[in-house]
C-alpha cells in the first residue's frame, strides 16, 4: 500500500497538464444541494444548501477509506408546508468538522485467522504461507481469502441458488433465506419456504425420493400410457377388420340384447358357411 502511494505520486505531476493537481477535492464540509423532506416533499423549499463531508483522503482509494462527518450541528430551517399551515420551523443537520476513516471494519475480520492492520484499512492473514488447519475434503486453503475454498470449478446454479465457494456447491441465496425468514420460516433444499417442523420430520423419516426417482417414475408412467394408446389403434384397426376384442365384446353384448333364438340362428347361418366353403374346397391329388 505505501509502494502504491509513492508511486501515484511520482506519476501524478505527469497529469497536470490535462487537470490541475490543485482542483482534486479533499475530505472536508463542501456547501451542497440538500432535499428537505424527502421522498413527500411537503414543505417548501424542497432544497436548501447545507454544509456535507465528501472528497478523497489523500491518495487512498474511496473503497479503502471514505469521507465521513465527525462533528455536526443543527441549523433551523424556515419552510412552508404545502398543506397550507402558516410558515414553520424545521431543524436540519449541518456537517461542522470531518474526516476519513477504513470502510472495513475491525469486526469484518476473523480473529482465528485474521488481524485488523489499522494503517493499511485490512484484514490480514496470520497464515500466508502455511495452513492453520486441515481443509475438508475436496477444499484448499487460501491465502487471499485467508479461508478453505472449494477445489472445483463452479458449477451452474439453479434458480434461486449460488456458488458457494466455501459449501463447494449450490447454496440458496440471501434474499431468499431473508425472505422466509421475515416469515417465521426457514428453507428446504429446493430453497421453498417451510417450518422448522417439516424439516425435523423429513430427516426423520429419512432421505425424499431424489429428483432422478421421480423423473424414472414419471417416464414409466409415460411408458405404460403410450403402450395402453397402441393397443387401443391396433384394435380399432381390427374392429374394421371385424375381429379384435372390441368387435368380440360388441358382438357379444348385441347377442345378450337380442333373442336366444336370433343369436342361435345367426351361429348356424356362419357354421353353416364355414361347412359349406370347407366342402367346396378343391380335392387333393393323392399319389
Amino acid at each position: 500500500m505505501k509502494m502504491f502511494k509513492i508511486v501515484l505520486l511520482l506519476i501524478a505531476p505527469l497529469f497536470c497538464n490535462s487537470l490541475d493537481y490543485n482542483d482534486a477535492e479533499l475530505c472536508k464540509p463542501h456547501l451542497t444541494v440538500v432535499p428537505i423532506d424527502p421522498p413527500n416533499y411537503g414543505y417548501y423549499p424542497y432544497f436548501i444548501k447545507l454544509h456535507r463531508c465528501g472528497g478523497s483522503c489523500d491518495i487512498t482509494q474511496p473503497n479503502v477509506r471514505e469521507c465521513v462527518a465527525l462533528e455536526t450541528e443543527r441549523v433551523k430551517v424556515g419552510v412552508i408546508a404545502i398543506s397550507g399551515v402558516p410558515r414553520d420551523t424545521i431543524m436540519a443537520v449541518n456537517h461542522t468538522k470531518c474526516g476519513c476513516q477504513c470502510v472495513a471494519k475491525p469486526s469484518d475480520c476473523d480473529p482465528e485467522v485474521q488481524v485488523w492492520e489499522p494503517n493499511n484499512c485490512l484484514c490480514k492473514c496470520r497464515y500466508a504461507d502455511t495452513q492453520p488447519k486441515k481443509c475438508p475434503e475436496g477444499h484448499r486453503w487460501s491465502a487471499s481469502s485467508c479461508s478453505c475454498m472449494c477445489d472445483k470449478a463452479p458449477e451452474v446454479c439453479p434458480v434461486g441458488k449460488y456458488w458457494s465457494q466455501r459449501s463447494c456447491g449450490c447454496v440458496c441465496s440471501a434474499h431468499v433465506v431473508g425472505a422466509c425468514n421475515q416469515h417465521g420460516k426457514v428453507t428446504n433444499s429446493d430453497c421453498e419456504c417451510v417450518d422448522q417442523s417439516d424439516i425435523s420430520v423429513n430427516a426423520f423419516r429419512g432421505k425424499q425420493p431424489s429428483d432422478d426417482a421421480k423423473s424414472g417414475r414419471l417416464m414409466l408412467i409415460l411408458m405404460v400410457a403410450e403402450f395402453g394408446v397402441l393397443v387401443l389403434v391396433f384394435d380399432a384397426i381390427m374392429y374394421r377388420k371385424k375381429a379384435g376384442f372390441t368387435y368380440f365384446l360388441v358382438r357379444r353384448i348385441s347377442c345378450k340384447a337380442k333373442s336366444k333364438d336370433m343369436c342361435h340362428s345367426t351361429m348356424t347361418v356362419d357354421t353353416a358357411c364355414s361347412t359349406d366353403k370347407s366342402d367346396h374346397r378343391d380335392p387333393v391329388d393323392h399319389v
